[in-house]
């Protein structure tokens, strides 16, 4: 559940340390999916995951996620809204996909730090617009097919699952456009924004479920890069996933860090009113 958060920023910075030690470091695998996310987009699908710290035994929030379909745009929108546990939201971020579920729009707001950033996907360019504090920046990054931006990660994941569940690992490219704007302000390659990354299927598991027990997988992503690894400790380089076994392949549970995301409340949007749906914000 990949996003600006304390956590994610830290993450950003300990991959932007390595990724400049390591400029001739090859990122991309040659053998990459096709990233369309149509099969996982519901329209009035609602998630929601409650944020523990495992360091200091208390949940410091939550993410609550939308999908829906907008008729007149002919797109798909996934909302998600982060609030502290008093309800109080401080990050929302919105997701727009085209008819046929391709990547096409990224949208965050951090109502902490008071900045917006804007990330369009055309073909293999994407261009962001950073706005903070009434400061405008704009930056461009050339892709290599397959490329899964980070706040694609939890979706992506999911996609995923079919290869994962032949005990296959699977190597994708992620990038972080906010690692781009700070590459780009030391002066080096926004491309150092690209890292591969593998998907290890670890093991399967029972879970408890929200909705009953649930039959999972564990799969662990790591950097491909052997020295990348080395050189980071465990916790700040792997991130560990839960996922269901069975179709829409649900993310159960996921660890970032210090961080445990665990799947509360799931509705897929078969009992809701379409009509009656409202947005995140």
């Amino acid at each position: 559940m990949v996003c600006r958060n304390s956590q994610s920023v830290c993450h950003i910075k300990q991959f932007c340390f390595i990724i400049l030690s390591f400029i001739f470091y090859s990122l991309f695998s040659q053998d990459l999916l096709a990233n369309n996310y149509l099969s996982l987009l519901q329209e009035g699908s609602t998630l929601r995951y409650e944020h523990w710290n495992l360091d200091r035994k208390e949940v410091t929030g939550y993410s609550n996620f939308l999908q829906i379909y907008q008729d007149e745009e002919q797109q798909w929108v996934e909302q998600n809204a982060n609030t502290k546990p008093d309800g109080g939201v401080f990050t929302r971020k919105q997701l727009i996909f085209t008819d046929n579920g391709e990547i096409e729009e990224y949208t965050e707001e951090d109502l902490r730090d008071v900045y917006q950033v804007s990330t369009t996907y055309r073909g293999s360019t994407s261009e962001s617009v950073l706005n903070r504090a009434g400061e405008i920046r704009n930056f461009k990054q050339q892709l290599e097919k397959g490329t899964v931006p980070l706040e694609l990660i939890m979706l992506h994941m999911r996609l995923l699952m079919p290869e994962l569940l032949k005990d296959r690992e699977v190597k994708f490219p992620i990038y972080a456009s906010m690692l781009a704007l700070e590459l780009e302000e030391q002066g080096l390659p926004q491309s150092l924004s690209q890292l591969e990354m593998i998907a290890e299927p670890i093991k399967k598991r029972n879970y408890s479920a929200p909705w009953g027990a649930q039959e999972a997988l564990q799969v662990d992503l790591y950097p491909a890069s052997w020295t990348v690894r080395a050189l980071l400790p465990a916790e700040k380089s792997r991130f560990r996933f839960v996922i269901a076994t069975s179709t829409p392949y649900l993310i159960l549970e996921f660890e970032e860090g210090k961080t445990r995301h665990t799947l509360l409340e799931w509705d897929n949007g078969d009992s809701k009113m379409i009509d009656e749906l409202k947005p995140l914000f």
